[in-house]
């Protein structure tokens, strides 16, 4: 299977594009407001391209493994943590405190649409990107306002959430210096919201 995922990445190459779809208002309404969730299909498609696929046998054993066992994967997932915290990128609330077996890792860092790209350039999923802001995205009609809509933008515009399985991955290329992960410092007015740590 790796071989066929290298073919795949080498006959079509990652290229950088929006995180967010077109939000095509009109189409979104629609979609809500007929309960029919297969009309949400364009948007889910964007992040899940095969979401509606049937998934590899390989993949299903994995997710099977992972359920049946879900202390080891709390652990596995803790670890992963516990080795992404020596950068200091990781957010404030991941990198303090008693670690958590989080689903993504969120990272700070400059650059991050150029370090995404390497990591998918890579084989590493990056998921769960949302830039812009989802009520910059959306408006007002889909999405109540942010309360710190500065501290919003900065975060949707830096984070990198990184899946706690990668840590072992995403260190070597930081070791190897094929990724830089610079630590983003939020401006000023968003520290005076509170909503960063100093």
């Amino acid at each position: 299977m790796r071989g066929l995922d290298r073919a795949r990445r080498l006959t079509h190459p990652v290229e950088a594009r929006p995180w967010r779809v077109p939000l095509r208002a009109a189409q979104l309404e629609h979609a809500r407001s007929s309960g029919d969730l297969g009309q949400f299909d364009a948007w889910m498609q964007a992040g899940y391209p095969d979401y509606r696929m049937r998934q590899r046998s390989g993949y299903l054993k994995r997710t099977r493994h992972h359920l049946r066992d879900l202390a080891r994967d709390r652990e596995e997932r803790i670890g992963g943590l516990l080795r992404l915290r020596e950068l200091d990128a990781v957010a404030v609330a991941a990198r303090e405190g008693d670690p958590l077996p989080l689903l993504r890792v969120p990272l700070l860092i400059e650059d991050r649409d150029a370090v995404a790209l390497e990591l998918r350039r890579r084989g590493i999923n990056v998921f769960f990107l949302y830039a812009p802001s989802l009520d910059d995205y959306s408006g007002p009609d889909f999405c109540a306002p942010s309360p710190l809509p500065e501290a919003a933008r900065w975060w949707a515009a830096h984070v990198l959430p990184v899946d706690p399985y990668e840590a072992g991955r995403v260190l070597d290329l930081v070791v190897k210096k094929q990724i830089r992960l610079t630590p983003a410092v939020p401006p000023s007015t968003c520290l005076d919201t509170g909503a960063f740590a100093p």
